[in-house]
């Protein structure tokens, strides 16, 4: 069943055709961006679970005794700046790894669509017009560039992001969870 995006129809087989067209050379190259999501995900994702342990186990407990030892809150916000540091280190990681990607594949599809067009008969070329043909070499293929670069990253790093986020929420408290899903 097509799809729709922003008024455009977005048939199964081109989706699978485009996926073809990066695994076939990239396949490493998209296992790291999976990695570096994933490793992304989870870094942000403990990250805002760690706020609860300073709060509850470094500030609170100082503000109440009026202590001065502020060397567990310094180790805690290390720690969880590097937490940050890693996730900033993983999404820019597979950001650029993504861009190499979709450039490989924008240059083989380039490429077949000028042998494709030097098969054409010149009866092509006179019916259809020189800006029309160019588009399909600039505008088409820059949406694909959009598409691959930004898009499937995103689609995966959002999928990511909920299961990661729904792991951390049951194993925080499975009612709270339910109460959150059914809300």
């Amino acid at each position: 069943v097509p799809m729709k995006i922003e008024g455009m129809k977005l048939d199964p087989k081109v989706i699978k055709r485009i996926f073809s067209y990066m695994s076939k050379k990239h396949i490493a190259l998209l296992g790291c961006v999976v990695a570096c999501i994933l490793l992304s995900s989870i870094a942000n994702v403990y990250s805002s679970l760690s706020l609860k342990e300073l709060i509850d186990g470094h500030i609170t407990p100082m503000l109440l005794s009026g202590s001065d030892d502020f060397s567990g809150l310094l180790s805690m916000l290390i720690r969880m700046a590097a937490l940050f540091a890693l996730g900033i280190i993983a999404t820019f990681t597979y950001n650029r790894i993504m861009v190499v990607v979709a450039q490989g594949v924008l240059k083989k599809i380039r490429d077949e669509m000028f042998t494709h067009m030097q098969s054409l008969p010149i009866k092509y070329f006179d019916t259809n017009s020189h800006g029309e043909i160019m588009s399909r070499y600039t505008n088409d293929i820059d949406t694909l560039r959009q598409m691959i670069s930004m898009t499937v990253p995103q689609v995966i790093s959002s999928v990511v992001t909920i299961a990661v986020t729904f792991t951390a929420m049951v194993t925080s408290s499975i009612p709270m969870t339910v109460v959150v899903v059914i809300c």
